[in-house]
């Protein structure tokens, strides 16, 4: 008796197992879904499945030293924050430019190497060394305008370009040794002494294009007056204290977008005149449209980040968010400022794509006239 209750009570048990199996499949119909025995369960990947565990590099086309070296492991420190996953992100430089920018035209295109820079090389995809199109790339977030400032040391007897004519003094700056390499920085120099007529000597040095610290002692050497640059201005402070405070070096020339007002750096409230104002105002038609097609650009453009072309659009658009978030939190901007000593500018990498290609679809008209005029003055002012 005892045995066969044993048996009818086991299948009295798997009956109501039965049943309920049963009725959590929907009811009365007993016919289960047929499964493909090979079948994997497919699921659409969450944004914290997509870098969660990996590694991005972001790829710097300058020497190490300069302002790159302060801002991007800020940045590599802090944006894993933001980016769903919490993946890991290093810094590595590539330079010069060009070799940068071909890295990355030829690197993986999951999200994972992604490139910082201040410049837009558009001349210098037209040379035989480049294998990338500017604005084919994706981009990330823009994080500051371009603005570049002229600096020079105490002894040019002169607090303005305007002044620069007239004190008589032979104004001498680095230039790149390949006029190809010429960003628009340097364009505004030879656009502004074809427009003033003061006395500027260009020396081509290598060191040109290789970053800020160089450009410095070059400086402390005495072998050039000054130099352009961009961020520079506002980190001088922690790059050489005390240079701006006692007048070490002053800024006669401020070029950035139209209308835009020069910012002070924490030492100094001394700031220079906006002379794409004054080009856009004054100059020549000729000088005008040199100056719109090769200078406005790279000063309205500025810091920004980007990926190959190509890049796995979810990761582009977890990235972009990343960089938004981050730039939208007021601790995160709070510390970038400290490190620029200027506000910054937010540029979402969808504005950021569509002026980029436009600039380079303007760039490309009239180029083999304008090239040639480029490559004209550049040799009138280093010999």
């Amino acid at each position: 008796m005892s045995r066969l209750w044993s048996r009818t009570g086991i299948l009295g048990i798997g009956l109501l197992a039965l049943a309920m199996l049963l009725a959590a499949c929907g009811g009365e119909d007993a016919t289960p879904t047929p499964v493909p025995a090979n079948a994997t369960p497919t699921a659409t990947p969450k944004p914290t499945d997509y870098f969660e565990g990996k590694t991005i590099r972001v790829v710097i086309p300058y020497t190490a030293g300069g302002s790159s070296s302060v801002l991007v492991p800020y940045f590599a420190h802090q944006l894993p924050n933001y980016i769903p996953g919490n993946p890991r992100m290093i810094s590595s430089h590539i330079t010069p430019i060009i070799a940068g920018y071909n890295f990355l035209a030829k690197a993986d295109n999951d999200g994972t190497q992604i490139m910082y820079t201040s410049s837009a090389p558009i001349a210098q995809q037209y040379t035989e060394e480049s294998k990338f199109d500017v604005g084919a790339f994706e981009y990330l977030i823009g994080y500051t305008s371009g603005e570049s400032t002229l600096m020079v040391n105490r002894n040019v007897p002169f607090s303005d370009l305007q002044e620069a004519k007239a004190s008589g003094h032979q104004l001498r700056l680095a230039i790149e040794t390949d006029p190809t390499e010429m960003n628009g920085s340097d364009i505004a120099v030879l656009v502004t002494a074809e427009m003033l007529g003061y006395n500027l000597k260009l020396i081509p040095l290598s060191i040109a294009s290789t970053g800020t610290a160089e450009m410095l002692v070059a400086m402390e050497r005495g072998d050039i007056d000054g130099q352009v640059a961009g961020a520079i201005w506002y980190t001088m402070p922690k790059l050489r204290p005390g240079w701006t405070a006692d007048g070490t070096i002053k800024p006669v020339a401020f070029f950035g977008r139209p209308g835009q007002v020069m910012a002070p750096n924490s030492e100094t409230s001394t700031v220079a005149l906006n002379y794409t104002d004054i080009v856009l105002s004054q100059a020549s038609a000729e000088l005008k449209s040199l100056y719109n097609a090769l200078v406005v650009p790279d000063v309205a453009l500025g810091k920004h980040f980007l990926a190959p072309p190509g890049t796995n659009p979810e990761a582009v658009a977890i990235l972009r968010q990343a960089f938004t978030d981050a730039m939208a939190d007021p601790v995160f901007v709070k510390g970038l400022e400290r490190l620029l000593g200027s506000p910054s500018v937010n540029f979402s990498g969808a504005e950021l794509q569509t002026t980029m290609e436009a600039a380079v679809a303007a760039y490309g008209e009239g180029r083999e006239t304008r090239d040639q005029k480029v490559l004209d003055l550049y040799n009138k002012y280093t010999k």
